[in-house]
């Protein structure tokens, strides 16, 4: 069985604010991003709408990760219909490709079906 391209996870924020987070792997930066479902807001002022199916996930707006300093490394992108398209302010080896959104690693999944 192939692992899932996204899971849901719920993390509560303080008294009773619960919010979905959908983590995916990023093939460009080799490691986890997370999304927040939440059109409204999120932690930093940001909100994203889901449409489709975990199988096959869009999200809107563009996601914007920094991380990393001296160079700061960036990864931007759009995901849609199950395709991550790298923007060209990435610093990555994938900036300007469009890539479907790769398996998550076994390490992951098992920790999501552990608890």
């Amino acid at each position: 069985m192939t692992n899932p391209i996204v899971v849901e996870r719920q993390v509560k924020y303080g008294e009773g604010d619960v919010r979905r987070l959908h983590y995916y792997w990023c093939p460009g930066c080799d490691g986890l991003h997370g999304i927040t479902i939440r059109p409204d807001l999120n932690s930093v002022g940001a909100g994203w709408e889901f449409t489709g199916t975990l199988e096959c996930p869009t999200y809107a707006p563009s996601q914007l990760t920094k991380y990393g300093s001296t160079p700061e490394k960036i990864c931007h992108t759009f995901i849609r219909s199950g395709m991550i398209e790298f923007l060209g302010d990435c610093t990555h080896a994938l900036k300007g490709q469009t890539v479907p959104l790769p398996p998550l690693p076994d390490w992951f999944v098992k920790d999501d079906d552990d608890g």
